[in-house]
């Protein structure tokens, strides 16, 4: 059946089941609501940290902090943890910190790994890191696309995650993101592969399906960490 078929036949079966005068099934004009990008003069790290500290997320503005290297691994050693893994991203070597041995620093093993880990490779790992391709301030989340180097389940079957944000990644709104896409921006070019998948993430995992009693942590991580790094960005 074409989907114009389809259409005229499921308007027509709810047409006939309304009750009183029948009427249009959509508004000419979708009511005015307000806007949530941020504004022009809106700092974005600061409406990044505030929405995602809003669901439960952990996030740290590095941008102008004095030793950035300690706040991440004051961080890492809150987490009680001991072992993590980290993607093969060759833009780690160009962000200006040094997280591998941060890492070490705080008292926990890594392992690195390519894309072709899967969940049975990363289960045995309490934290998984890696470089966010784009954050959007309007929701605080990152986004994940399909990369050579990356896992997909990096960010989902360890029960932490941690990602740093270069700031030439930090965008204001979902808008913003989609057009960086369409006119490849230096976040979605090289071998950044959006049309494969792409995960948004916003915060730590989230689900009330049992009787509705909200559960932290059962499809995904249960705690996630978001450091916004300072300086222009890095190297793609």
């Amino acid at each position: 059946m074409m989907a114009g078929a389809y259409k005229d036949r499921l308007f027509g079966f709810l047409r006939s089941r309304s009750v009183g005068e029948p009427g249009g099934l959509f508004v000419e004009t979708a009511a005015a609501r307000p806007s949530s990008v941020p504004g022009v003069d809106e700092d974005l790290g600061e409406r990044f940290c505030s929405e995602l500290s809003a669901v439960g997320g952990e996030a740290v503005d590095l941008a102008g902090r004095g030793e950035p290297g300690a706040e991440l691994e004051s961080w890492l050693r809150g987490l009680g943890i001991e072992g993590a893994v980290i993607d093969s991203d060759p833009a780690w070597a160009s962000i200006g910190l040094p997280v591998r041995e941060l890492v070490e620093a705080a008292g926990l093993s890594i392992e690195t790994v390519d894309g072709s880990a899967g969940p049975a490779d990363l289960a045995g790992f309490d934290l998984g890191i890696t470089l966010a391709d784009a954050a959007i301030a309007e929701t605080g989340s990152i986004v994940q696309c399909a990369r050579p180097f990356r896992p997909r389940s990096i960010s989902l079957v360890p029960r932490c995650h941690l990602a740093l944000v270069p700031r030439d990644r930090l965008l204001g709104g979902l808008e913003d993101f989609f057009e960086g896409i369409e006119e490849g921006a230096s976040w979605a070019g090289g071998d950044a592969d959006f049309d494969t998948y792409f995960t948004w993430i916003t915060g730590p995992s989230r689900t009330a399906d049992i009787e509705k009693t909200l559960t932290i942590g059962v499809h995904g991580p249960g705690r996630t960490g978001v450091f916004l790094l300072g300086g222009e960005g890095c190297d793609d």
